[in-house]
């Protein structure tokens, strides 16, 4: 369940690679940290099975705990690194993580990404924008390159982060992967933080002839436009 963040709407999709699996490689999560804000997380785990379903709760478990002590994204990254090296897991994971602190006039989002697609940025009739958070992927190396990005957003603007999954599948139908998913938010103008994850989920799930070789996970942030009064889902 996606928990109310006031002024925002949230929506998330998430499907499995394999038909009748409910768990795969990747994984999202979103929470109230106690301290005016919330965390929003997107990854993918290297593989699939019990080992990687493992990892994948060890993950989650980590950011959820360091979440409530440290501000910085790239600093619960690095502890979840940590977590993984010394389990002497023999897989690596990406992922992202974004805090939310929502105040009267818009939304500060801090993101840090490691070896993850950079969320998309959405200001309706204006611009789409990749957000430069790109580090390193987790449980290789000792000290991973990592740093944080702070964007402002105004209402009406949306962050999507999503998998890989997502744009592999519009690559495999020959839809040119980020860009496809750049139209698709082009698209959605006047849509809510649900009608942009139907929109992407849809069009992903429906993408190739061939059986989907990886998960998809998407996470939609939409600041609500002044006026609105639609509660967040």
């Amino acid at each position: 369940d996606l928990p109310d963040i006031p002024g925002v709407e949230v929506a998330a999709r998430y499907r499995a690679a394999t038909e009748g699996t409910l768990v795969g490689g990747d994984f999202y999560d979103l929470f109230e940290t106690g301290q005016g804000d919330w965390v929003t997380v997107v990854g993918d785990v290297c593989g699939k099975g019990a080992e990687a379903a493992a990892l994948t709760g060890l993950v989650r478990h980590t950011i959820r705990a360091v979440s409530v002590r440290e501000q910085a994204p790239s600093r619960v990254l690095r502890q979840v690194n940590r977590q993984i090296l010394r389990g002497r897991v023999d897989r690596f994971c990406t992922a992202m993580v974004g805090r939310i602190r929502p105040n009267e006039e818009r939304v500060r989002f801090t993101v840090s990404c490691a070896g993850h697609p950079a969320p998309l940025v959405y200001r309706p009739g204006r611009t789409v924008e990749s957000t430069d958070c790109e580090g390193t992927l987790l449980g290789v190396f000792g000290d991973p390159e990592l740093v944080d990005r702070s964007i402002e957003l105004n209402p009406g603007d949306t962050v999507v982060l999503y998998t890989d999954g997502v744009v592999e599948r519009f690559e495999r139908a020959g839809r040119g992967g980020d860009a496809h998913l750049v139209s698709l938010l082009w698209e959605s103008q006047g849509e809510d933080a649900q009608g942009i994850a139907d929109r992407i989920y849809r069009d992903a799930a429906m993408s190739g002839s061939e059986v989907a070789k990886d998960d998809l996970a998407v996470v939609v942030l939409r600041v609500r436009p002044h006026g609105s009064g639609a509660e967040a889902t």
